[in-house]
């Protein structure tokens, strides 16, 4: 039999610290203790374990008494759909950060109002060579390799085995839950391959972030990251989905990004024989070359105002109507 549990993050980063929090030890201690009485096979899990390796290591530690195998397994993706992932979730309505974005661009001799939020965000971490695209806990995990050879210096026993393992493609058809359920040895219980497929983490309508990341940049006060979720989820819903971006100018910025960490991914792929086409790049661009690219793209744009003006106007259409959707569907409740 099988027990499972997410972690606290408050746990996780008091089992980090130099001197581990007292409460987080005892918590964690306690809850194998339980999980191992009446199960074979005790699952623990969150993302924000990859942050913390010393809280890896520690929870290893309390886990031998009970077994000696234990398997670290972890997923990674491409940094180019990572940062738009991060940003959109989080990053996009933290204020320090969006007000940190703005002045690395502006210092580029860039207007911020000219591109998006996300486009800003990818802008800033090129230039200052990802800063901008650290955690909310301030530590930079984009380096897979180097992370995941901190996480295995971390680990001082026979019976324990990392794994690096990449997301399942779409095209697969199967399910994260699937894959790891497979790489470690598990049987997925009958009728809950539905279940398996379900996506939970928050996912808001492109059009509500970047509202909301203008509306910060305009000094608002706009709910921060994991804040009112569930409200912001009810206007998202209500909205509908934009147009895609301007595809070549992100493309450009996806594929220096790409090029990037290729070198430290190649490692990776060679470290835990991985498939080195999943980290591919469509092309070789410089620093230099996709600087260039940025501030053409912001001629090109200043030349053409009446595009800027037509995609805000999209935008707070979008926005009001969601808006009075949403209203109408409260007066019928």
């Amino acid at each position: 039999s099988l027990q499972y549990a997410l972690l606290d993050p408050k746990h996780i980063t008091g089992l980090d610290l130099p001197n581990p929090d007292s409460n987080a030890v005892e918590y964690i201690a306690k809850l194998l203790k339980d999980m191992f009485k009446d199960s074979d096979v005790v699952m623990l899990s969150h993302e924000v374990l990859f942050q913390n390796p010393q809280a890896i290591a520690r929870v290893l530690e309390l886990s031998k008494s009970y077994t000696d195998d234990i398997r670290v397994i972890g997923y990674c993706r491409k940094q180019s759909d990572f940062i738009p992932s991060a940003y959109s979730q989080w990053l996009f309505r933290a204020p320090s950060r969006v007000k940190e974005v703005a002045q690395v661009v502006v210092e580029q001799g860039l207007d911020p109002l000219l591109f998006t939020g996300l486009e800003r965000h990818l802008v800033a971490c090129i230039q200052n060579d990802f800063h901008s695209a650290r955690q909310l806990s301030g530590r930079s995990i984009l380096d897979w390799y180097e992370n995941y050879q901190a996480i295995s210096s971390k680990i001082d026993h026979p019976g324990a085995s990392v794994t690096c393992c990449t997301l399942p493609s779409r095209d697969s058809g199967q399910s994260l839950v699937e894959d790891f359920c497979i790489r470690s040895g598990l049987n997925l219980r009958e009728g809950a391959i539905a279940e398996a497929q379900a996506i939970g983490n928050t996912s808001f309508n492109p059009d509500l972030v970047e509202a909301l990341n203008s509306a910060l940049l305009s000094g608002e006060n706009v709910p921060g990251p994991h804040t009112r979720n569930s409200e912001l989820m009810l206007i998202s819903d209500r909205m509908s989905q934009p147009k895609p971006l301007d595809q070549p100018f992100l493309a450009t910025l996806k594929a220096y990004i790409d090029g990037f960490f290729y070198t430290s991914n190649h490692s990776l792929c060679k470290k835990f024989d991985l498939d080195s086409q999943f980290f591919g790049c469509d092309s070789n661009v410089s620093k230099a070359n996709v600087i260039d690219s940025i501030h053409h793209e912001n001629e090109k744009r200043e030349q053409d105002l009446s595009g800027q003006l037509e995609r805000h106007r999209l935008l707070s259409t979008n926005l009001i109507m969601g808006g009075l959707s949403l209203s109408q569907l409260i007066d019928k409740n």
